[in-house]
């Protein structure tokens, strides 16, 4: 599952998100790529357990199955190199960031969790490398992955 209309097996909504821009490096071609993470604020509600809980910190989602019809349109319209790809690992289908250079998919391991990593910066000047954009408009996911907060989010630049 991909992009659905279907609320089932969705685990975190909230009603608006922001993109996060970076550039990272391919681990197939070695070039330079962007790559864009999808950011939620501050009272983001999480399935847990059955029932729905309010976050207090805003988070950047990774290892996505799926997103809501209307999402997947926004992200493919501002982001196409985003997009369902395969693992070669695990055979999953998630959304992920493709190389523009070579159209490799890449890991989310690598963009979210190693420090330094393009979506885990560790100065304020690291972080003032990436951009924000506002997206005011519901999100519903299928999301494995959530950062503990964001590092250094008000270092980073907002659109407008």
């Amino acid at each position: 599952m991909t992009s659905t209309d279907d609320p089932a097996g969705m685990n975190v909504r909230s009603g608006s998100f922001f993109l996060a821009i970076a550039v990272g490096r391919c681990a197939h071609c070695g070039r330079q790529t962007a790559v864009v993470a999808i950011g939620l604020p501050a009272g983001y509600e999480q399935l847990e357990e059955g029932d729905w809980r309010t976050a207090p910190e805003p988070t950047l989602l990774f290892d996505i199955d799926a997103l809501s019809a209307d999402v997947g349109r926004v992200l493919r319209d501002c982001f196409p190199l985003f997009h369902p790809g395969g693992d070669a690992q695990s055979g999953a289908r998630r959304w992920r960031n493709h190389c523009e250079s070579c159209g490799d998919p890449q890991d989310d391991y690598w963009l979210h969790c190693e420090p330094a990593a393009p979506f885990l910066p560790l100065t304020p000047q690291a972080a003032s490398r990436i951009d924000l954009v506002a997206i005011d408009a519901a999100l519903l996911a299928s999301a494995c992955g959530f950062s503990a907060g964001v590092p250094f989010l008000d270092a980073m630049r907002r659109d407008g």
